[in-house]
């Protein structure tokens, strides 16, 4: 009788989120498996401020956006955060991200800060390093969260002056290289979490599929890359 636990993946959700920045890496590691078990690698939790969010369609041409619903609150997460595996942080549009980056009680920063703080695993813990995986403009949150000093990073190439200009701002000029790939590995943090940031929109397919690689192997990367029917071009990303 098999005695695996799926990994915990919490994606963090908002009001006027990026749709394909949440639906792309929740259904690249949906459909990542445990190699020798072949049971689905993660349990996946939907967080978020209350019982729903909006979609950023709302702010745009039609009267209102997708609207779905999370499985476990802020509050959760961060009381639970020791268990989390992998944390996802979707991205918006440059007018949400600018306003929730300047927004210094958001419990999205709150909760990357502490997760990028937690304490190193154990030796012997049989689990995975803990990976935080950021999606498009969520390298903003990063960045005001204190993640991002003396890394280099990506975004969506819109607004990769942007990114300079608050890492600068937070850092010290040059402290942070902002360059435009499909994804970035940033590097493990003192505490042993792995940080990887993706470019714009569908590069987070990219980026889920290297988090998914660093966790289990190259193999299984490929095989969810083939399941997705999508072409997954690694040399694209920065690692």
């Amino acid at each position: 009788m098999s005695t695996f636990q799926p990994l915990r993946a919490v994606i963090l959700t908002f009001d006027q989120i990026d749709l394909i920045d949440f639906t792309s890496p929740y259904e690249t590691i949906y459909q990542a498996r445990d190699p020798a078990t072949s049971n689905r690698l993660f349990r996946i939790e939907v967080a978020g401020p209350g019982t729903s969010v909006t979609d950023n369609a709302a702010t745009m041409s039609t009267p209102s956006g997708l609207t779905f619903k999370q499985h476990i609150s802020y509050d959760q997460v961060l009381e639970e955060l020791s268990e989390v595996d992998l944390l996802v942080v979707p991205g918006a549009n440059w007018a949400t991200t600018e306003r929730l980056s300047q927004w210094h009680e958001f419990p999205v920063r709150k909760i990357i800060k502490e997760f990028a703080a937690l304490p190193s695993r154990p030796a012997t813990e049989e689990r995975p390093p803990r990976v935080l995986l950021s999606i498009c403009s969520a390298s903003f949150f990063l960045a005001v969260a204190g993640v991002l000093a003396n890394r280099r990073v990506t975004t969506h190439h819109f607004i990769i002056k942007e990114l300079e200009a608050l890492c600068a701002k937070l850092y010290g000029a040059g402290a942070t290289e902002v360059v435009r790939k499909r994804f970035v590995d940033v590097g493990t943090l003192d505490n042993g979490v792995r940080v990887i940031a993706s470019g714009g929109l569908t590069s987070a397919f990219d980026a889920s599929l290297y988090a998914i690689e660093l966790i289990t192997n190259m193999k299984e990367a490929e095989r969810v890359s083939e399941v997705l029917d999508y072409q997954w071009v690694k040399a694209e990303g920065l690692i």
